[in-house]
């Protein structure tokens, strides 16, 4: 093997850490009634427009003598990852199906939790409307994280399907908040204040 094609093994392989957050959580399994589990699809055309390289190295996904820079490589695994949509009870519904090859193999969960703007206020039928937890992760230093998506298509669980009645697809406005999807500018936002939250001081989720 050549200098040139070890090196490229060694970066390919480096990248494989991303592999491991793939929809598996134990909350999934120790706390089964207070999760939906949903098949998922990976999205065609997606570009990456934001990484934190810096929290990337801190979570260790990545060495530390990784370029602050995206290569093709790796804008790969990260939209094999994490450019997902949910197939919801709507698509599930009308018969909707994918080839095998766009589907991830486990399902991901949307997690149940009390949200005041819902009218029962149990928790019941209230919580992630339009995201999903990409799974955990445990670094070698025995960091644990929590890693999960939004914008990732509209749950059982969004305030607009609620108030329907019945699922909706993901994109529908008719309802309020119920499309499931998420504005960039709102992800930008939410990663750069996140950042300064954290380099204050501040405890806060962090955007990859």
């Amino acid at each position: 093997m050549t200098a040139a094609k070890r090196k490229r093994a060694v970066l390919d392989d480096s990248y494989s850490q991303f592999d491991q957050v793939n929809g598996s959580h134990p909350w999934a399994e120790q706390v089964p009634e207070g999760s939906i589990q949903y098949p998922v699809r990976k999205l065609k055309n997606g570009k990456v427009t934001y990484f934190n390289f810096h929290l990337a190295k801190e979570m260790e996904l990545l060495p530390e003598d990784h370029a602050h820079r995206l290569n093709k490589k790796l804008e790969k695994k990260l939209l094999q990852n994490f450019c997902l949509r949910i197939i919801n009870e709507y698509e599930q519904n009308e018969g909707v199906s994918y080839p095998k090859t766009q589907m991830r193999e486990n399902t991901y969960m949307a997690t149940r939790y009390l949200q005041l703007q819902h009218p029962d206020k149990t928790g019941r039928t209230s919580g992630d409307g339009r995201g999903i937890w990409n799974g955990v992760w445990t670094s070698k230093s025995g960091t644990t994280w929590d890693v999960s998506s939004r914008g990732t298509g509209v749950t059982a669980l969004a305030p607009g399907v609620v108030k329907a009645g019945h699922p909706l697809p993901s994109g529908c406005e008719d309802y309020g908040y119920s499309c499931g999807m998420a504005e960039i500018d709102e992800l930008y936002s939410a990663a750069i204040l996140s950042e300064v939250f954290h380099r204050q001081g501040y405890h806060t989720e962090r955007v990859l």
